[in-house]
């Protein structure tokens, strides 16, 4: 079982050196994130209907109170990373939040992934966020395999997974 109020943060340098996790709260819903859900290129792949800042809030809550089932994340930046010029830094000189991860421990005895990637987006942030949720399933689960679903047509998707070491396999 996971104690949230135990693990602040989620960090493996050996296997994601630039990013790291922290449990998504209800203040993360703001303008920035709901923004990432706007965006056509995320929108296209979502299945999340509203787009009003409460509606998002209620959503984390409910992963929230899900309990040690669920694993809701805030993917951050390191600091020391120099930012692309085009991100608009909203706290200049501290950690970026870049996105975030959801990770379902299934009764199977599988994990079920999936993220949003809001900004830095082709800067191989993807891969070291599932490689860091996998760490996560096998650390604190017990997990030994990691699933996701992605449509055909997502390849940048399909290619973070692929650097992460999944195998792709058609659904049936």
């Amino acid at each position: 079982m996971i104690r949230k109020d135990r693990i602040r943060l989620w960090s493996n340098p050996n296997v994601a050196p630039r990013v790291y996790f922290r449990w998504a709260t209800p203040a993360d819903a703001d303008k920035e994130y709901l923004g990432w859900l706007k965006d056509p290129e995320v929108l296209r792949w979502l299945s999340f209907p509203s787009h009003r800042i409460v509606d998002l809030r209620g959503y984390i809550r409910s992963q929230i109170n899900k309990g040690s089932a669920v694993a809701f994340f805030i993917i951050q930046v390191r600091v020391l990373i120099r930012h692309p010029a085009s991100w608009d830094t909203p706290n200049p000189g501290r950690d970026q939040r870049i996105g975030t991860l959801k990770l379902v421990k299934e009764k199977n005895g599988t994990a079920t992934l999936g993220l949003i990637l809001g900004r830095g987006r082709g800067c191989g942030f993807g891969p070291e966020a599932i490689s860091l949720a996998c760490q996560f399933a096998k650390d604190c689960w017990g997990i030994k395999q990691v699933e996701c679903g992605i449509h055909a047509e997502n390849t940048r998707s399909i290619r973070a997974f692929e650097k992460a070491g999944f195998t792709i396999r058609p659904h049936h």
